[in-house]
């Protein structure tokens, strides 16, 4: 499913996402995996790598990946990707995964409050339909038990070797994220000593 705008559009934790009519490329491709909810924790990485090969390839940007899913240029966000599933609770499979993804394509008025976030690829030819394909062609390639997509990811990691502030759950730290590992979760080196592998959250980045 594809749009061309989008007037409710949601990101992660149920926050709004910018998507102005014309400006930029908006999509879901719905999966029925079938697959133990297990097999697919790694989907919303693969999906930003999916995404970011696509555009290096037919944009010429070279999107970095800031940890989970989000993609960056120049240090501003063009690309939000939200992964949702409907899980059989008996079986524990996954019945159908959508994955949504909004890319910002062309320059648009922002928000006050997105103006030192929100980036645009400033594309002038008509990639749009082909950006589509190449997702999605990309996405139905997946293999839960590929695990070569990680050097990818992590090639094109924006969070590895930078300053974070870590929330998950009532909790919140501070420290160094210096890898990722083969389970996708952010190893954080925290101010109090301690490493944590941040398997859920949010890993703010601080200023260099």
């Amino acid at each position: 499913v594809t749009a061309n705008g989008q007037t409710a559009g949601r990101g992660r934790h149920g926050r709004t996402f910018f998507s102005p009519k014309d400006a930029g490329l908006y999509m879901t491709v719905a999966l029925t995996p079938h697959m133990p909810a297990e097999w697919l924790l790694n989907m919303t990485a693969y999906a930003a790598v999916c995404v970011a090969e696509a555009i290096e390839r037919l944009t010429g940007a070279s999107p970095r990946i800031k940890w989970v899913n989000d993609l960056f240029v120049d240090g501003r966000k063009v690309c939000g990707i939200l992964t949702e599933a409907v899980t059989d609770f008996e079986s524990g499979t996954v019945e159908s995964l959508l994955v949504g993804i909004g890319i910002n394509l062309r320059q648009s008025d922002v928000p006050d409050s997105l103006r030192e976030v929100v980036g645009f690829l400033n594309v002038t030819s008509p990639v749009r339909n082909r950006l589509v394909a190449a997702i999605t062609n990309a996405l139905l390639r997946y293999t839960p038990q590929d695990h070569a997509f990680w050097d990818a990811y992590r090639e094109r990691s924006l969070t590895i070797g930078r300053r974070v502030q870590c929330t998950q759950g009532n909790r919140s730290f501070t420290g160094m994220a210096t890898a990722i590992d083969e389970s996708g979760a952010l190893v954080v080196l925290a101010d109090s000593g301690d490493t944590v592998a941040l398997r859920s959250g949010e890993a703010i980045l601080l200023p260099q």
